[in-house]
């Protein structure tokens, strides 16, 4: 977190506060709340006290935009790693703090990732109007269930960039099922995919992400013009890419899980994230909307 971050889409990570609580199975391996744990640290879940940082903490955006705006770019901040700004939760006056550091950095393009989509409007600030140009509003979705229920409620947040966070992928996303399903798609800037990586939780464990929902994702948006992100296949890779880059000796040593998808089986091997990497039968699909911040 911080400087240069290691997330692929974003230059800068930081949060106005750590914690939150679990809302669906995207949840059920939290990279945060692990990380967090292994700090010493208990800030996940209902009524939990968040933890909160110092002015130096917070001046750190401060500096990223005084070096973008003298060099005359913008920078991406991905502005909640580690917690949810739509959580009921919020230590109190931090998300007024936040907007206005967000209103002080116009050569940042601040970009929000949340599973809360439908607490936005109650939580917004009273100038937000059609939305702060440099502000992107990401929906955190798993599944096609999950893309259905909350891409409407995130078309209907005023916003002046919006876009889907499919990340981990646990399920397809049907984009061009319907009439439906093509409207919410082109009302979309931004779309990111990714598999699930980290450790295997209480409640399940890591599951591979088959590589037709990654293509179908990616052809739905190149055929809408929506630029499309492929951020990882998490822990676990196809095996319709292990030959490039194991020997059959090496893949004998990791484990093995399947997935389907309508009745077309994937075996998945547990490589690691960093060895299953993010290429996409042969492509690094690393697209971004043309951010403009001027309003």
């Amino acid at each position: 977190m911080g400087k240069h971050s290691k997330i692929e889409w974003t230059h800068h990570s930081w949060n106005p506060w750590w914690g939150c609580t679990k809302v669906g199975p995207g949840c059920d391996n939290c990279y945060a709340e692990s990380f967090t744990r292994r700090l010493g640290l208990d800030v996940f879940g209902p009524g939990k006290p968040r933890r909160t940082f110092t002015t130096k903490h917070w001046q750190q955006p401060l500096h990223w935009h005084a070096e973008a705006e003298a060099e005359g770019r913008f920078a991406l901040v991905f502005g909640n790693s580690m917690c949810d700004v739509f959580d009921k939760e919020a230590p109190a006056g931090l998300r007024a703090d936040l907007w206005q550091l967000v209103k002080a950095t116009p050569s940042l393009i601040w970009i929000f990732a949340t599973k809360r989509i439908g607490n936005a409007s109650r939580y917004l600030p009273a100038d937000w109007g059609v939305g702060y140009p440099n502000v992107v509003l990401l929906v955190s979705v798993t599944d096609d269930k999950e893309y259905l229920r909350d891409v409407p409620d995130l078309i209907a947040t005023p916003a002046r960039w919006r876009g889907v966070s499919a990340e981990p992928l646990l399920g397809p996303i049907y984009l061009w099922a319907d009439d439906i399903a093509t409207h919410l798609l082109s009302k979309l800037d931004w779309f990111i995919i990714g598999g699930e990586s980290g450790q295997d939780g209480i409640h399940r464990p890591v599951s591979p992400m088959h590589p037709k929902w990654a293509r179908m994702i990616v052809s739905a948006c190149l055929n809408a013009r929506v630029p499309v992100l492929f951020k990882q296949w998490g822990r676990y890779l196809p095996g319709s890419q292990v030959r490039d880059l194991f020997t059959d000796a090496q893949l004998c040593d990791f484990k093995i899980t399947t997935v389907t998808q309508n009745g077309i089986e994937a075996a998945c091997f547990d490589v690691g994230k960093g060895r299953a990497g993010r290429i996409l039968d042969g492509i690094m699909w690393d697209q971004f909307p043309k951010f403009q911040v001027a309003a």
